[in-house]
């Protein structure tokens, strides 16, 4: 009879001391978190039902339920979401880039402890579904276009799909593949180990990662087939409904951004002076806000009392930002 085994992450390299006092001394960082560590503990001390009722939690479904079923959604996810309909059901969420072929191994598994959690809390009586996160808006192509898969030989085989230059500076969820992609494709496959799940594996990756394709979507359906016995639920940020649910929150951060750059500093050096390592660097004239361009994600800093494009000479007033 084999037992199972669990690695300690003080056993993993270069975890960090924040993470490994957050698991294991949760005192000793419990300032600096809003919330128990335990989600039983949390809803025992918040107990109201009001905390967890959102005026938008229907229209964020309705989106939900949208995105989920262009990709593909079976039946356990639409279940979960109309679970999440429900003011009691909280979301553990995780999410990751949108890699070529879902990219690193880790993705799957963050993936995967969505589900587990989900299922954890829902065994002890708390309602919960497992969401995860694509991070269709970052844009670092040169994160994205490239995996490595274990060949038959066991060593690893680099595949990578060659972005073209005008899809450097997109939002990587926007980058559409051209007829190059299927040469992509037909390398992966080539060195992938032969299994009784190749050819599933083929059909899956063949269908969604198509010339005229982005690399959104093609994430999205595989993810939708891997995790189709266990209800995962997608969420693509690209989503201009999403931004109008979040807009107070913009409004907020563009309104009073120095107040929230001076309270992340303050937090930084706040944890520096507890032994850990600053977990965010911001220079000095960052305004914590993004804008899209011509399809392309430019940060905008604080100059004279407006918002600078970095880099350009173009200025955006607080009114402009707020329109």
């Amino acid at each position: 009879m084999t037992k199972d085994r669990t690695i300690n992450f003080r056993c993993v390299p270069k975890t960090s001391a924040l993470f490994l006092d957050f698991l294991y001394n949760f005192p000793k960082v419990q300032a600096f978190y809003s919330s128990p560590f335990a989600l039983e503990q949390f809803k025992r001390d918040n107990a109201s039902p009001s905390l967890f009722e959102g005026s938008h939690r229907g229209s964020l479904c309705d989106i939900l339920q949208d995105q989920n079923r262009s990709l593909g959604a079976g039946s356990r996810t639409l279940a979960n979401l109309e679970r999440l309909r429900e003011n009691d059901c909280l979301a553990v969420v995780t999410g990751q880039q949108v890699g070529l072929f879902t990219g690193p191994a880790y993705t799957i598994y963050k993936a995967l402890t969505a589900v587990k959690l989900a299922s954890h809390y829902a065994c002890r009586g708390i309602q919960a579904v497992p969401i995860f996160w694509m991070a269709t808006e970052d844009h670092d192509i040169a994160e994205v276009d490239h995996c490595e898969v274990v060949d038959g030989d066991s060593t690893l085989s680099l595949v990578r799909y060659e972005a073209v230059q005008e899809d450097l500076q997109k939002p990587v969820g926007k980058v559409i593949f051209s007829k190059t992609i299927e040469a992509t494709v037909a390398q992966f496959l080539e060195a992938l180990p032969n299994s009784e799940f190749r050819q599933q594996i083929a059909a899956t990756l063949a269908a969604a990662y198509t010339p005229g394709n982005n690399f959104a979507r093609a994430f999205g359906q595989v993810m939708t087939v891997l995790f189709s016995n266990f209800g995962l639920i997608l969420i693509d940020p690209q989503d201009e409904r999403l931004k109008q649910l979040v807009k107070p929150i913009f409004e907020r951060v563009i309104a009073n951004g120095r107040a929230c750059q001076a309270r992340v500093v303050q937090r930084s050096n706040e944890l520096v002076a507890a032994g850990y390592h600053s977990q965010v660097l911001l220079e000095e004239d960052a305004s914590l806000v993004f804008i899209e361009q011509e399809g392309r994600r430019k940060a905008l800093v604080r100059e004279n009392g407006h918002f600078r494009i970095k880099g350009k000479n173009q200025t955006l007033s607080v009114d402009d930002l707020l329109l």
